[in-house]
């Protein structure tokens, strides 16, 4: 689930791992009115938080 810093709530589409960068990644889908250059974005995974 993907949270700005307003607590406002979008959603992931897909998680996989990424062989070549060694990590997982994650797909999103934020609206549109919400997609501004700056804004700060996390990642809920159970519970917990992670920047993005």
């Amino acid at each position: 689930m993907l949270i700005d810093e307003l607590g406002r709530r979008s959603f992931t589409t897909s998680i996989a791992y990424g062989p070549s960068v060694g990590k997982n990644i994650a797909l999103g889908y934020l609206p549109e009115r919400y997609a501004k250059e700056g804004r700060a974005l996390a990642m809920e995974y159970f519970g917990e938080r992670y920047p993005l």
